[in-house]
């Protein structure tokens, strides 16, 4: 982990300033086997680079038999920032629930989408240790009951795989409350006591878990037996072969009873009516029979034991058991994007696109769909997909997409879009070599800022420079601008002294809310700069935004797992947001209709503070409140965060004084909106930062609501190849952790940077996933922790977004309110200034961000602070944990 009281890398020194970043793995690793369960896989990311770049890595598993020719995409690790010389922990929670059983290696990439213009390409991969993928889950438990103890205690004997932890559970099919577990032993033996039920008619059932987390069908229920007797062992249907869902027509059903009885099977779950066959059990107590299924049909199994095999009366009914026939080849696949590129390792092909959930899709070159593919790679559970692949010189290329599904369906043929030499976003082949590939930094080669041929012109005493693929000037060494005239450069030898006060302009340089902005008739129009669907539309890379924006709002719909934890699903998006906008639309299926998109402007922020040299100078953001059809505001906002595109001192000091010349003109003035607009296409546009996706600045989404379900939930997103996909919130962790004692381990091990607000809450801690899948914000929320001094807790609270935004600041869960239209956005007490009592001690404590982000942007545009330092730039006020 990085030391934060030692000096960060200068990136002006002359090594960093030459050549691009070189990412590598330095070790990946992770369990030796993968079942259902969720595990983690962890990589060490190193920059060997001469500059620095943000990456990710994501994690594969390659067949033992030829690693490297087909792959599995386990999961992508959340985005980071690596110096030059620096080494990081990634880490993504992996499971293999549709991965083929067998033995594989597991490799981790770095840049997966090869979206970084790096000086070595070569070293992006490393395999990592070998992985069984075990997918067959326990036998179905089979429960008995022993002879009745003192007191009429019964035990529950069950058998199941060795080593396998059953649990037992009230009523039928394993839904109730768990009342007991155990392990079963080498001999696939169990016995758990159960307890006089205190009501008549209890029931219970079973099932059994490895521990990959592989869990067996449920058992059959089982009565409790409240007289002396002992109740005979129903059946137990164990699998089918093959497996469901599957081709065959003619499944078999497998079972155990007890040995030598006669077992009579049903077509439905709960053995009504006439038995369809009649078996005997062989001298183990197994049993097979095969049952007839139509084409996409499905059919339903269940046995009992006759009294013909010594039974009173017939046994209880088994466990029922379900095969569904799938004859139904799945849809061919969808290309969202294919990238033909020239990469200084070789070259490569990158596809994503989305087919059927969980199905196998097959990349061929230059052949339709026939013989070996050049790659194979897995669509994940929301059916997304991407694969890179390498192909080989010549003028054209063609590629082509076919899917199977765990039936063995294969798909038709689909064919992508032909070969075009296409750079990743930021730059560009603007020699026409294809030998070097697309060799242009266009966001900061200042012969080449922005398209082939644009140089930014230098002036007296003063350097052209490209800043986010935007020309500027920066002043030699030892002079300066004072009188702003481009004529006459950097004019001055000496530090310019100000010809009047220097004040910052807050609703102008900061938070921008006029409704001159917001409201602007044509930057806020569809199609404006500012619109909600002009955003999407670059994140997803001047396409149409809607498969992104549409899958996106889905992850409300459904449970979400980040960092191993489960995000539950809120289901009133369906009905509260995309339902109605869908019908806006046109119906589910057609493409969203971005005019009408249930999004308003609110704000437009400056977060200069939040720059960090050799990563962003910044960010910019805008945030939107959701509207319901009517144009009503929702208690829901959508906030996008941006880098503002610079590493150095001198791109950091240039955005602060862009910002700052706002105020020279102020909002509502004519000009102000052009100018601003200027400048938030500089960090709002694609292609504006190299080595991201569609080379977006954005660096996160973050969301905050309350309309979809009590309490209010705040979830955050990053941009990737496959979408907008959710991730921790950083700084908070999960809420199970609130007043315990695992937190307040954490903080006592953490003191001190905790108090200087430079702490990191891992991911993981105590052998736990720790850092929240999403945040939770009960009302006048905040956090506490046994026997931890209060400025302790005070500081971690803060920094947590559901304390932030809560309890700890007495904020009503927003700092920028939800408006209608023709009125302005409220801010919290905690922007605007106010003074709260401590949650614990009651002792005062004031807020008033707005103005400690003034004072921060004055240190940088005011003399005589402002500007370059011998030391460097002037540092920021905010405190270095603070991510928000």
């Amino acid at each position: 982990d990085e030391d934060p009281t030692q000096p960060r890398p200068d990136p002006t020194e002359p090594g960093p300033e030459f050549g691009g970043p070189d990412f590598q793995v330095e070790s990946v690793s992770g369990p030796s086997a993968l079942g259902t369960g969720e595990l983690r896989v962890r990589a060490r990311l190193c920059n060997e680079g001469g500059g620095a770049g943000s990456t990710e890595a994501s994690f594969f598993l390659t067949p033992a038999s030829g690693p490297g020719t087909n792959e599995i995409l386990l999961a992508t690790s959340n985005r980071l920032s690596l110096r030059s010389g620096e080494c990081r922990e990634v880490s993504a929670s992996v499971s293999a629930r549709s991965v083929p059983e067998g033995s594989y290696f597991l490799s981790a990439r770095v840049d997966p989408d090869g979206v970084a213009t790096e000086t070595r390409e070569d070293n992006n991969v490393r395999l990592g240790n070998t992985v069984r993928v075990d997918r067959t889950p326990p036998e179905t438990p089979a429960p008995a009951w022993t002879q009745a103890e003192i007191g009429r205690l019964r035990r529950l004997t069950l058998h199941t795989e060795s080593g396998a932890t059953v649990r037992v559970y009230e009523g039928p099919n394993c839904y109730g409350q768990e009342v007991a577990s155990t392990v079963a032993g080498s001999n696939n033996y169990c016995e758990v006591p159960i307890d006089v039920p205190t009501t008549p008619g209890a029931t219970y059932s079973a099932r059994a878990y490895d521990d990959l987390g592989n869990g067996s069908p449920c058992s059959p229920t089982v009565d409790y037996p409240y007289g002396d007797g002992t109740p005979r062992l129903a059946p137990v249907l164990l699998n089918t072969n093959p497996g469901s869902p599957g081709g065959s027509p003619q499944p078999t059903f497998n079972g155990r009873a007890e040995p030598r009885v006669t077992v009579e099977l049903f077509k439905n779950a709960t053995c009504q009516g006439t038995a369809e066959q009649t078996l005997t059990t062989d001298g183990a107590g197994s049993f097979s029979a095969r049952f007839n299924v139509a084409r996409n049909e499905k059919v339903t199994v269940s046995a009992r034991a006759k009294d013909s095999g010594g039974y009173s009366t017939p046994s209880p009914c088994s466990n029922p058991m379900e095969y569904e026939n799938d004859g139904t080849p799945p849809a061919p696949p969808r290309v969202t994007d294919v990238k033909w590129q020239y990469l200084n390792s070789g070259r490569q092909l990158v596809v994503t696109g989305t087919a059927e959930p969980h199905s196998t899709v097959a990349i061929f070159i230059d052949v339709a769909c026939t013989g070996t593919p050049a790659r194979t790679v897995q669509a994940d559970a929301e059916g997304r997909f991407t694969a890179t692949a390498p192909f080989s010189a010549g003028g054209s290329h063609r590629v082509f997409l076919s899917a199977k599904d765990a039936s063995g369906n294969v798909s038709t043929c689909a064919e992508g879009p032909a070969y075009e030499l296409r750079c990743p976003p930021g730059t560009a082949d603007c020699d026409g070599r294809s030998s070097n590939g697309c060799e242009v930094d266009l966001t900061a080669n200042p012969n080449h800022c922005g398209t082939c041929g644009n140089s930014c012109q230098d002036g007296p005493y003063a350097d052209g420079v490209c800043v986010a693929a935007t020309c500027g000037t920066t002043c030699a060494p030892g002079y300066y601008d004072c009188d702003g005239k481009a004529s006459n450069g950097c004019e001055s030898r000496t530090v310019c002294q100000p010809t009047s006060t220097c004040t910052i302009d807050k609703p102008s340089e900061l938070m921008i809310t006029a409704l001159s902005v917001v409201e602007d008739p044509v930057r806020t129009a569809p199609g404006g700069a500012w619109h909600f669907g002009t955003v999407m539309r670059e994140l997803a890379g001047g396409q149409d935004p809607s498969p992104m924006v549409r899958a996106w709002l889905k992850t409300w719909l459904g449970k979400q797992n980040v960092n191993g934890l489960e995000i539950p699903p809120r289901p009133e998006m369906q009905t509260r947001v995309l339902g109605p906008w869908e019908a806006r639309s046109g119906g589910p299926s057609a493409p969203l209709d971005f005019n009408s998109a249930p999004f308003r402007l609110l704000a437009i922020i400056n977060r200069i503070d939040l720059r960090e040299q050799g990563i962003q100078a910044g960010e910019g953001r805008f945030i939107y409140g959701v509207v319901d059809p009517s144009g009503v505001p929702l208690e829901f906002t959508v906030i996008l965060e941006y880098a503002l595109p610079g590493t150095t001192p001198e791109s950091i000091q240039r955005w602060a004084t862009d910002w700052h010349e706002l105020g020279t003109v102020k909002v509502g003035n004519a000009g102000y909106n052009a100018k601003l607009q200027a400048l938030t296409d500089r960090f709002s546009k694609r292609g504006v930062m190299t080595g991201r996706h569609e080379g977006s600045a954005l660096n996160q989404i973050r969301t905050n609501e309350i309309e979809l379900a009590e309490p209010w939930e705040m979830r955050e997103f990053i941009l990737s190849p496959l979408g907008l996909m959710p991730a921790t919130t950083k700084l908070t962790p999960a809420m199970h952790f609130e007043n315990t004692q695992l937190l307040a381990t954490y903080l006592t091990e953490n003191s001190a940077d905790v108090l200087a607000e430079r702490h990191v809450v891992p991911e993981t801690f105590g052998g736990f996933p720790f850092l929240a899948a999403h945040s939770l914000v009960p009302l006048d929320f905040f956090w506490r922790a046994p026997n931890v001094s209060n400025e302790v807790r005070h500081k971690f609270s803060l920094n947590t977004c559901s304390g932030c935004h809560a309890g700890e600041t007495q904020t009503e869960f927003v700092h920028v309110a939800p408006r209608s239209r023709g009125a302005a956005s409220a801010l919290s007490p905690y922007l605007r200034g106010t003074t709260v009592t401590d949650p614990m001690t009651k002792s005062v404590r004031t807020f008033d961000d707005l103005t400690r982000r003034a004072d921060d942007l004055k240190a940088l545009v005011c003399a005589p602070t402002a500007g370059l330092k011998s030391v460097g730039l002037v540092p920021s006020n905010l405190p270095p944990a603070r991510v928000h």
